[in-house]
């Protein structure tokens, strides 16, 4: 049987149905209507839609929409469109992440309603089963990197790309509210004699030597997150706090494991010396290690209790890791010069 619509023999109603259809594919965004929840199929489709969902493999029309969707955005999309089947209500989605026509990820705001009546168009129908569902797609993946750009550029160091001070202190507060009862580890490294390097060789190398600390730094971290059988505990982050000062906290480690952690990012640093235009400079780094509970921690304090170990670091020797005592901190036990700048945590 011929499912090609003629305009000129179509009843009166088809007609019109028609000319709903082709208005649709004037719309910017794509809209669709599918029969059926998760299993369901797309039964309609406008031209937006083809373009941006479509592949020349498979007719749009022999998928449904959760073909397209993101695994670990399915469930909030059937929940969602549940949701607008069964209250008869708008729902909206936001940053829903999809599958393009040539398989490029994109990011997409996506309405959701009941479907009270059914543009036609002149396509065959596929078979479906239960309510069906409009679905308006607005692809909104370029002005997504734009602010995923931003925000990168806000949360990190422009010389290093480690984080900055602001996500750092972001970081150890969600930790330490999302995981109470669990230990971590806060490391503050400082580069030896860092002062030296740029009186003795200038800016540029000492700017150097930073972006290189932070590349074999966060090698070692990356390589102790694949190493990590928790899936659920977050990875370690690495911020500069300012100068020549990072910070590392990894959560989910004891102070076994913190030591070992400090004492391999130690050794890694000074395994290599590092390239600086036409020289070669070793380098060396000094740590202090704080473990705490996490859960209301005193954040200050525990950074404080890091700052005191690295301040022995360096008092004993340089080149070294140790651990600061269990209990509260007391500033004053450092030289006004050596205390964090940054007083209170807070940015």
């Amino acid at each position: 049987m011929d499912t090609a619509y003629n305009k000129d023999m179509a009843a009166p109603d088809q007609s019109e149905n028609l000319t709903k259809g082709k208005a649709f594919d004037l719309l910017p965004a794509g809209y669709v209507l599918q029969k059926g929840g998760r299993r369901g199929r797309i039964f309609f489709a406008n031209d937006t839609a083809e373009r941006f969902l479509g592949r020349p493999d498979i007719p749009l029309l022999h998928t449904g929409i959760f073909d397209h969707i993101l695994p670990r955005d399915a469930a909030r999309v059937d929940a969602a469109l549940t949701n607008a089947v069964t209250s008869g209500k708008v729902v909206r989605l936001k940053d829903v992440r999809m599958t393009g026509a040539q398989g490029q990820l994109r990011f997409i705001n996506m309405v959701l309603a009941p479907a009270d009546q059914t543009p036609a168009k002149p396509v065959k129908a596929v078979a479906g089963v239960g309510a069906s569902v409009q679905i308006v797609i607005v692809d909104r993946s370029e002005e997504k990197r734009r602010e995923d750009k931003l925000f990168f550029l806000s949360c990190t160091d422009p010389l290093t790309g480690a984080q900055n001070r602001r996500s750092f202190v972001r970081f150890v507060d969600d930790v330490d509210q999302s995981l109470a009862g669990i230990s971590a580890a806060l490391i503050i490294l400082d580069i030896d004699h860092f002062k030296k390097v740029n009186d003795t060789h200038g800016h540029d190398a000492g700017d150097e030597v930073l972006k290189v600390l932070v590349q074999r730094c966060e090698k070692i971290l990356a390589w102790q997150a694949m190493q990590s059988i928790d899936d659920t505990m977050p990875a370690a982050m690495l911020a500069r706090l300012g100068g020549e000062e990072f910070a590392v906290l990894a959560p989910g480690v004891n102070e076994e494991q913190a030591m070992e952690l400090a004492e391999t990012l130690r050794e890694t640093v000074a395994a290599e010396p590092i390239d600086a235009g036409d020289r070669k400079l070793s380098v060396t780094i000094s740590l202090g290690v704080a473990v705490r509970w996490l859960g209301n921690v005193d954040v200050d304090n525990w950074m404080q209790a890091a700052d005191v170990a690295l301040y022995q670091a360096k008092q004993t020797g340089r080149n070294r890791t140790c651990m600061a005592d269990d209990g509260d901190c007391d500033p004053a036990a450092l030289p006004e010069g050596h205390r964090i700048s940054r007083g209170k945590h807070r940015p």
